[in-house]
């Protein structure tokens, strides 16, 4: 069980150097170039968690590691070369990874393609209503070639080649036991024949066919895609200066609930009172947890993202009044900004504006010299307030 726990970490970092040919044309941030498969749907828009986006090759670059070429080389790595990779795991990935560790070196057969052709890789929406983007260098034959050995049927036009399984591409989500494939990563644990498309730079899946349908006609610019909306492009706008963008979460604002953050506490009253009596919290359109770096640092930032400056200034003066006060519902006693100074140096909030969009941020950054610490410890920590919701601090009062 230990060598599959370490070649799981290994796994998730290695990946190609080469980027397509597409992509060397598309000057926007990768976490754009990426959600521009993902449809901006009041479905996927609602989710708690919109998406997940994982860049292995900035995972890499951050710690200059190079990877295998292929899963075969993994036996020839040394111990100091596999400690390397496990410090550039990506602090965030899509769940279609998780728990396949020990089934990737038989992928290629089932699939078409090795885990490290994947450059990048996202999850949008929630089950059922979920779907992967994966973006990378493919065999668009390879891929078609491995479905149809195991009866899936093929429609070519010109975008890419959509697989759907022998039951028909409405049935992606019926579980059958009896045609499980683990080393298939699209459901194949269930016994699923999930839909998908590919082409050379992109795989598309999901369970739900009609969802697949719109993920190809955001990634053909037929419908608004979530790098289409100003929130979005304002995330990646302000968190590229930092040179390496290696994990990002988009979560609505629906995650942060009151109710759900203290009821079990008893403790709704105190805090309700507590947060009345300061400056009022705007409400806000998004809020990206990432985890970056530049040459010295890496980074664990929160992101408030509002329409306007002044609706960030605003949202400034809450929260750092409310930084001094708020305690954490999961460590009573504790404040907020205490926590946050444990897991590195937390910097002062600030506002930043992106150009491009004028929308602005409120700025929560916890920071860590590269070379020492947990990587990625900062990261984890503030999508763990999110996940466990000690979310008291972004309670908007102001409607």
């Amino acid at each position: 069980m230990r060598v599959l726990a370490v070649l799981f970490a290994l796994l998730l970092v290695m990946v190609p150097t080469a980027a397509q040919n597409d992509a060397l044309t598309d000057t926007r941030p990768p976490l754009l170039r990426v959600l521009s498969a993902a449809p901006d749907t009041p479905d996927i828009r609602n989710a708690g968690i919109i998406a997940t986006f994982a860049d292995y090759e900035a995972a890499l670059a951050l710690r200059g590691v190079e990877a295998p070429d292929s899963f075969g080389e993994l036996a020839a790595l040394n111990g100091a070369a596999q400690n390397a990779l496990l410090r550039v795991l990506p602090a965030a990935q899509p769940s279609i990874f998780d728990g396949f560790a020990s089934y990737l070196a038989e992928m290629p057969n089932a699939v078409g393609f090795d885990f490290f052709d994947i450059a990048q890789a996202a999850e949008i929406g929630v089950p059922p209503g979920n779907a992967f983007i994966l973006s990378g260098e493919f065999d668009p034959q390879a891929v078609t070639d491995a479905h149809l050995a195991r009866g899936y049927s093929a429609q070519t036009d010109e975008f890419g080649t959509t697989l759907c399984g022998a039951e028909g591409c409405e049935n992606g989500d019926t579980t059958d036991f009896a045609n499980r494939l683990p080393a298939n990563p699209f459901g194949g644990n269930l016994g699923q024949s999930q839909p998908l498309t590919v082409n050379d730079s992109l795989i598309l899946n999901t369970r739900l066919f009609p969802l697949l349908g719109s993920l190809s006609a955001a990634a053909q610019g037929r419908i608004p895609s979530l790098a289409d909306a100003k929130d979005v492009q304002a995330v990646a706008n302000i968190l590229a200066y930092r040179g390496y963008v290696s994990a990002v979460i988009l979560a609505s604002p629906n995650i942060v609930d009151i109710m759900d953050a203290t009821a079990s506490s008893g403790r709704f009253s105190n805090f309700m009172g507590q947060l009345e009596s300061l400056p009022p919290l705007p409400p806000y359109n998004l809020i990206a947890i990432s985890h970056t770096a530049d040459a010295d640092y890496e980074y664990g930032d929160l992101l408030l993202i509002y329409p306007t400056l002044d609706s960030a200034s605003l949202a400034y003066e809450s929260i750092t009044a409310r930084l001094e006060v708020v305690e954490s519902v999961r460590v009573q006693g504790r404040t907020i900004e205490q926590l946050l100074n444990e897991w590195g140096e937390f910097l002062p909030p600030q506002v930043v504006t992106d150009e491009k969009t004028n929308f602005s941020a409120l700025q929560l950054t916890v920071r860590s010299p590269l070379e020492t610490g947990e990587p990625a410890r900062a990261f984890r920590a503030l999508y763990q307030m999110l996940s466990v919701r000690d979310t008291v601090l972004f309670i908007p009062t102001q409607d």
